[in-house]
C-alpha cells in the first residue's frame, strides 16, 4: 500500500516519468501526438512534489504522516490526469479534491460518511484512468494437469462510476481493500467485502470458474453473495464448506465480451487475486481509487490486454 514503504524497484519505475526524454517518448506512444514543453514541465512538478511528500512522510510523525500522505497521492492523481487526458492542463484542473466528509457526533470513525462530488479531482481521477483494473485470467484448461502449463490473458474491466451525491462509510471502503482484510475482520468482528479467489476459464469450457475461499468469518449465503457481487440469474453460486465456486457462463452471442460478466477483481498474480463486493448503488472503485498509489505507468504490463465493461459493452482496450 502506498503508505508503507515503497520497494526501490516501484520508486525507479515512477521516476523514468521524472525524465522528459521517457515522458515525452511514452506520451507520444500513448496518444500519437507531441507532448508541449509546458505541459511536460506540469506533469514533472506533480510527480516530484508527490514523492517528495512520501519521502518526508516516511519520517514523520505519526500526526503528520496522513497529511503529507494525502498530499502525495493528490500530487500523483493530478499528474496521471495530465498525463492520461491530452486536452488537460495545469489551469484546467479542479481546486477541489472531489470528496467530502462527515461524522456525527459520538459516532466511531468508521461510520464516517463520504460523500462523492460531481467535479473534484478525485473525479478527474476515475475520468482519466476509466475507473479501470488490469488483471489476469488463466485459461487453462486443467491447471491441475502437469501436461498442461497455465495461459494467462490480461484483461481490462471498467467499473461503473459513482454519480454526484453518492455516499458510502470509510467501513464499507476499508471492507473492500484486500490487503487489509484479515486486519478489519479482526479488528471489527465483522465480514470483509472481499475475499480471496482464483478466476480461471473458459477456454474449451462453457463458464468462467471463480473460486471465493471463505476467511475465519465464513462466507455469506448463495442469494447474498449474488446480489454482492452483481451477478446474473444465469451464474451458478455453490457454496462448500470453506468456499465457493461461481460459474460465469460465457456470452455466445455474436460481439458478447465473454468476460463482461466477471465481478470486480483486483490484483494481477493468479494466486493473489480477490472478488469486491459491488457499493451499494452497484458501483466499484478500481484498487486506484480505492487504495491511492502511483499507478502511472501505461499497464505495468507489456502486451494487448482485452477491454471489458462491467456493464457488459466492449470498452477499447488500453495499452
Amino acid at each position: 500500500m502506498i503508505g508503507q514503504r515503497q520497494p526501490a524497484g516501484e520508486w525507479g519505475q515512477l521516476s523514468l516519468f521524472l525524465s522528459r526524454d521517457v515522458l515525452e517518448t511514452r506520451y507520444k506512444a500513448r496518444h500519437g501526438g507531441k507532448l508541449s514543453a509546458s505541459k511536460a514541465r506540469e506533469i514533472i512538478s506533480h510527480l516530484s512534489q508527490g514523492r517528495e511528500y512520501f519521502a518526508t512522510a516516511q519520517d514523520a510523525a505519526p500526526l503528520v504522516k496522513p497529511l503529507l500522505q494525502y498530499y502525495g497521492v493528490l500530487a500523483f492523481a493530478r499528474a496521471l490526469v495530465l498525463y492520461r487526458d491530452p486536452q488537460r492542463r495545469e489551469a484546467s484542473l479542479k481546486p477541489s479534491h472531489g470528496l467530502s466528509a462527515t461524522l456525527d457526533g459520538g459516532a466511531n470513525l468508521e461510520e464516517m460518511r463520504i460523500s462523492v462530488a460531481v467535479d473534484g479531482a478525485f473525479r478527474e481521477l476515475l475520468d482519466a484512468t476509466k475507473n479501470s483494473e488490469l488483471i489476469t485470467i488463466n485459461e487453462s484448461d486443467h491447471l491441475e494437469s502437469a501436461s498442461f502449463l497455465p495461459s494467462d490473458r490480461l484483461i481490462l474491466q471498467r467499473f461503473l462510476q459513482p454519480t454526484g451525491g453518492s455516499t458510502f462509510s470509510l467501513q464499507e471502503l476499508l471492507a473492500r481493500i484486500p490487503d487489509l482484510r484479515a486486519l478489519f475482520e479482526e479488528a471489527l468482528g465483522k465480514r470483509a467485502s472481499c475475499y480471496s479467489a482464483f478466476i480461471s476459464g473458459p477456454s474449451w469450457a462453457t463458464h468462467i470458474s471463480i473460486r471465493v475461499n471463505a476467511s475465519k468469518l465464513g462466507l455469506p449465503s448463495t442469494e447474498e453473495l449474488r446480489s454482492a457481487l452483481g451477478l446474473q440469474a444465469t451464474d451458478h453460486v455453490v457454496l462448500y464448506e470453506n468456499k465457493a465456486e461461481i460459474l460465469i457462463e460465457v456470452g455466445k452471442a455474436t460481439g458478447t465480451n465473454i468476460y463482461a460478466g466477471l465481478p470486480p477483481i483486483h490484483g494481477h498474480g493468479q494466486f493473489s487475486q480477490s472478488v469486491i463486493e459491488l457499493f451499494p448503488g452497484g458501483w466499484a472503485l478500481s484498487e486506484l481509487g480505492t487504495r491511492g498509489g502511483p499507478g502511472f505507468s501505461d499497464t505495468g504490463i507489456s502486451g494487448s490486454p482485452s477491454g471489458l465493461d462491467r456493464r457488459g459493452d466492449h470498452a477499447k482496450t488500453e495499452t
